[in-house]
């Protein structure tokens, strides 16, 4: 397999309240990653009763945590380790959220990063393993392959699967349009905007051009939710969206347009 783009990262993700075991999970999977000189950083979720769950309190990821793992997950190859269950706010502003509006951390960050919920001893080196071997078919082809996208942002209708094979990838093509011109299931048009920037994003080895970015708007106003914030956008109005859920504000012809309405 060639060299993969990037320095690698391993992103921990606990809950605040530890077992001995998840305690002894998190001090193994550091050393691994530690010898492996991989960047690492920790992230702790938090203890919540959620709307509409079954009552049962869950483990959830703060909105600028959320907003912050999401990002380094495109700035070189990642392992996520969870030695919990944890689940993401679709809307940040919601607190404590409803279950309805929330992923869980596997899908979050599915076709982004390789991900391994820690249950037992043996699963730290099975996914230091499976991460050397991360790549293959799940590298996407370029900034036009679907994988590409913030599917917590895109509306897809939920997670679409299987778009690591060329069935899956067709599929999608054909319920939203091409990738110069596709059309969420808001009816928010994603169309591929004049690259501006300089920082080359990454996604899983994937080294996409500098600035690469949509162009999203949409014949009514809308909203954008983004793991952290929330845009308005009148009619008229569109934001620049990156793979890694970064969004460029309006410049001074159109503020009026687009305005950040929340931010954590």
């Amino acid at each position: 397999m060639p060299p993969r783009p990037g320095r690698e990262s391993c992103l921990f993700v606990r809950p605040r309240r530890m077992s001995p075991d998840q305690r002894r999970f998190l001090s193994a999977a550091r050393a691994r990653a530690t010898e492996q000189n991989m960047i690492r950083k920790t992230f702790e979720t938090e203890t919540l009763r959620l709307i509409g769950g079954s009552g049962r309190q869950m483990e959830v990821l703060r909105a600028a945590d959320a907003a912050d793992l999401y990002s380094r997950l495109h700035r070189g190859p990642t392992l996520v380790l969870a030695v919990g269950s944890a689940l993401v706010r679709l809307d940040p502003r919601r607190d404590p959220p409803d279950r309805r509006a929330t992923r869980e951390l596997a899908d979050f960050v599915t076709y982004k990063a390789a991900f391994k919920q820690v249950r037992k001893d043996e699963d730290i080196a099975a996914a230091f393993e499976e991460f050397g071997g991360w790549g293959g078919s799940s590298v996407p082809d370029g900034f036009g392959d679907p994988r590409v996208l913030p599917f917590h942002v895109f509306d897809a209708g939920g997670m679409p699967g299987g778009l690591d094979d060329g069935a899956g990838a067709a599929r999608f093509r054909a319920d939203f349009g091409p990738s110069s011109r596709r059309e969420d299931r808001s009816g928010r048009v994603w169309a591929r905007g004049a690259f501006h920037g300089r920082e080359a994003l990454h996604v899983a080895g994937c080294e996409l051009p500098p600035g690469a970015h949509w162009d999203v708007s949409s014949a009514r106003p809308f909203h954008l939710l983004t793991a952290s914030a929330i845009w308005e956008i009148k009619r008229g109005g569109y934001l620049n969206v990156y793979p890694d859920e970064g969004v460029r504000g309006p410049t001074s012809s159109r503020e009026g347009q687009v305005r950040k309405v929340w931010s954590s």
